[in-house]
């Protein structure tokens, strides 16, 4: 079956301040940057991908901000249905712990996510109701995270994270019945409760 996903605006002032900060920085404190990211291709029955490229950067000991950009695309195996999402991930951490290099450290972190989705797909071809369908929205959502920086050589670190998040869809579908040319639209939203968990590949200088 074809897949659903969209976004909805939310509070775009806290994210445009966010990435201020990010870029601003705090002169009174040294400056600490990572640069991260990821690019994993799954090649299974339902091929996916996912790249990721992000910035993170200390304003103070024990704080952080960082911008993330992810692009994500699932093909399931039938009748060429795709999903895939695009969009932007702020992010705010307090490290803790003993270690004195953020290579090492654990951290807690809030953020929130703003995602353009698009997905098509239908029912099989042999169905008497054979349809096409495209959805295109936003999807935005709220979360904490735990995670962990762990130390590769002198400069290289894996970043290890896991949490929750309320995910806030609202988006449009597009029916279209092969056999007769009709269509109609439909209007979709819903909030529910999702898991996120994930690493990235970082340098630190």
């Amino acid at each position: 079956m074809w897949y659903s996903g969209s976004v909805n605006g939310f509070g775009r002032g806290g994210f445009v301040l966010l990435v201020i900060c990010l870029l601003a920085g705090t002169p009174a404190f040294a400056q600490k940057n990572i640069i991260k990211g990821r690019a994993i291709y799954l090649p299974f029955q339902d091929p996916a991908y996912s790249f990721g490229l992000g910035y993170e950067r200390f304003l103070a000991e024990k704080w952080s901000v960082q911008i993330l950009f992810n692009s994500t695309q699932v093909t399931p195996g039938n009748d060429a249905s795709t999903k895939e999402a695009k969009g932007f991930v702020p992010e705010v951490r307090y490290y803790f712990g003993k270690q004195e290099s953020i290579r090492k450290k654990w951290f807690f972190a809030g953020f929130s996510e703003l995602y353009w989705v698009k997905s098509y797909g239908g029912m099989p071809s042999y169905s008497k109701d054979y349809y096409w369908v495209e959805q295109n929205g936003l999807r935005s959502t709220f979360g904490v995270l735990i995670g962990k920086n762990v130390a590769i050589g002198k400069h290289f670190l894996v970043d290890l994270y896991f949490g929750g998040r309320i995910k806030v869809f609202s988006g449009e579908d597009k029916y279209k019945y092969f056999y007769t040319g009709e269509y109609f639209y439909k209007d979709t939203q819903y909030t529910e409760f999702r898991a996120r968990a994930g690493m990235n590949l970082g340098f630190a200088f």
